[in-house]
């Protein structure tokens, strides 16, 4: 999502140096500030410039973890496919719950293997070495294969 607006709201000369707050506005109307350190009063600017795709990335990590929490896979106007496809992916490898960790993977480890690629091909996408794709895709395997009990168990602990 591209940034609407981005201003200096704040320039104070401290001892040696200045202290600037930064105001970035998205389109959708999400805000972002920024406080840091500048040589003087001058630097607020080129600041501003340089904090912008530090910025544009902390919002697209943020509309990832409220994706997840929502339970989507579809990327938003701020992240990729591959972005969502990853971190589903890598919240399920990492999930010691048996059921947890199906239902993470279940939402995107089927459309990742219909892409038709190779473990390499995928590793270069999701920037990851060839050894973690192969064992997210061998705890997919496990636990797509184990699904029944999975589901069992998850219908036997919610009626607990």
């Amino acid at each position: 999502m591209p940034i609407q607006s981005k201003q200096v709201i704040e320039n104070k000369p401290l001892a040696h140096q200045h202290a600037i707050k930064l105001k970035y506005t998205f389109d959708d109307g999400h805000v972002s500030h920024i406080s840091c350190r500048g040589r003087n009063a001058n630097s607020a600017d080129e600041i501003l410039l340089s904090k912008e795709q530090q910025v544009i990335d902390s919002k697209a990590l943020c509309d990832l973890q409220k994706s997840l929490e929502n339970g989507s896979d579809e990327p938003t106007q701020d992240t990729t496919q591959v972005q969502m496809y990853k971190t589903w992916m890598i919240k399920g490898y990492r999930s010691d719950e048996p059921a947890e960790a199906y239902y993470y993977l279940s939402k995107v480890a089927v459309k990742v293997i219909e892409l038709g690629l190779t473990v390499q091909q995928l590793a270069n996408i999701f920037n990851e070495p060839v050894e973690t794709v192969q064992l997210v895709f061998a705890k997919w395997q496990y636990l797509d294969a184990n699904k029944d009990t999975i589901n069992n168990y998850v219908i036997v602990k919610d009626g607990m």
